[in-house]
């Protein structure tokens, strides 16, 4: 058995549907011991044994919701992997092919 991680993520979800949507679909996933979701903040944690965090990042997006990987760590101790993810906002103009990130 794994030992027990910590993945937080970004997630951009504007109601509690959407809460429910990302925690359902990582809830599903064999190894997920605990989900907690922050709709303010957009925030995802998410306790689990030995899941690849880029796998538990694809589930959150097959829900059809933007989100980044924000930190990693044991369970009780998390650190953030680094500002250029941290946001919580993300716009694509394709017209112009102009991508604008802020905070």
């Amino acid at each position: 058995m794994s030992p027990l991680s910590q993945t937080q993520f970004t997630v951009e979800m504007t109601c509690e549907s959407c809460a429910t949507s990302v925690r359902d679909a990582l809830q599903s996933v064999k190894g997920v011991e605990e989900v907690t979701t922050n709709v303010p903040s957009n925030e995802v944690h998410v306790v689990s044994n030995g899941i690849p965090p880029e796998r538990l990042l694809q589930v959150i997006r097959d829900t059809g919701k933007q989100a980044w990987i924000h930190g990693l760590g044991a369970v009780g101790n998390v650190s953030p992997i680094g500002k250029a993810i941290s946001f919580t906002s993300f716009e694509i103009e394709q017209e112009e092919n102009i991508v604008t990130i802020m905070e």
